[in-house]
């Protein structure tokens, strides 16, 4: 059973999830073991909504901005004092938070935040106050994340850009993480256990940083993550090795793997690979 599966009588709660109707189809794989008998494994179907195909979040504009530095005239004061104080804090969908380490408890009047956006050199608390969080975008950022948070359990969206965060081992800690960005960044240490994402469709490692070691991607099966549409592992910086396990199933998705040690064997298995894909693709 993928995350997020539905009984047939249980309704959404998610309103800007729609309903994805492009889940690869459940196949099997005969696997010829050394006393030649069959044994049938069953691929995992996917079984998780996609994001609202319509809404797109970055790091550039958001609905609210609060920032921390002192001034005289304390503008991000004025805007919340607008914002919270009548019907106009139940339409803030997004907010930024820049120079903050503390988000203040006084900010969970906004109840339908999804996305939030932080710039901070500080590490961050508070994330927990917004029940509703699907998305967080770290730009120029170095954070320490505390695995225990309940944001994690939430997030279907991690970005991250000029940004180092420390912290998230494990992606147990993530389990409906369905769309992963990283550019000029990187994740210390990477979690091993790429297994556990059963519901992402997208991961963009791009200019990954090699900061806190290199990471092995054949210690990666793609075989075990059912909903992929994107795959791509981009560095510059000598971050990577090897390429992933799983290329030899029918799914269909994009792979872009470029990195100073891939050898011309891995090369042409990434080249058969996608040449596969454009031949099945209609």
């Amino acid at each position: 059973m993928g995350c997020e599966t539905k009984l047939p009588d249980q309704k959404s709660s998610e309103p800007i999830i729609n309903s994805d109707t492009t889940d690869i189809k459940q196949t099997t794989i005969d696997v010829v073991g050394n006393n030649d008998e069959f044994i049938k494994e069953t691929i995992e179907k996917c079984n998780c909504t996609d994001f609202d195909k319509f809404k797109t979040y970055g790091h550039q504009k958001t609905d609210l901005s609060f920032f921390i530095y002192n001034q005289s005239f304390n503008k991000s004061d004025s805007i919340f004092n607008l914002y919270s104080s009548d019907s106009l804090r139940q339409t803030i969908k997004s907010i930024r938070f820049s120079g903050f380490d503390t988000i203040p408890k006084k900010f969970r009047v906004f109840k339908n935040v999804e996305h939030i956006v932080i710039e901070s050199r500080k590490n961050i608390k508070g994330l927990d106050l917004f029940t509703n969080l699907k998305s967080v975008f770290f730009w120029g950022s170095q954070i320490d994340i505390d695995p225990s948070e309940k944001w994690l359990n939430r997030l279907e969206g991690l970005y991250a850009e000029k940004s180092h965060l420390k912290g998230l081992e494990s992606f147990k800690t993530t389990p409906k993480l369905k769309d992963i960005y990283f550019a000029h960044s990187n994740l210390e240490p990477f979690p091993a256990d790429f297994d556990k994402l059963k519901c992402l469709r997208r991961i963009t490692l791009g200019a990954y940083l090699k900061r806190g070691g290199v990471a092995d991607l054949t210690l990666i099966d793609l075989a075990l993550n059912p909903c992929l549409e994107k795959i791509e592992f981009n560095t510059w910086d000598d971050a990577f090795s090897g390429i992933p396990k799983g290329l030899e199933t029918d799914r269909i998705f994009k792979l872009i793997i470029n990195h100073q040690k891939l050898t011309k064997e891995e090369k042409e298995i990434i080249k058969a690979f996608n040449d596969k894909n454009k031949k099945a693709s209609p």
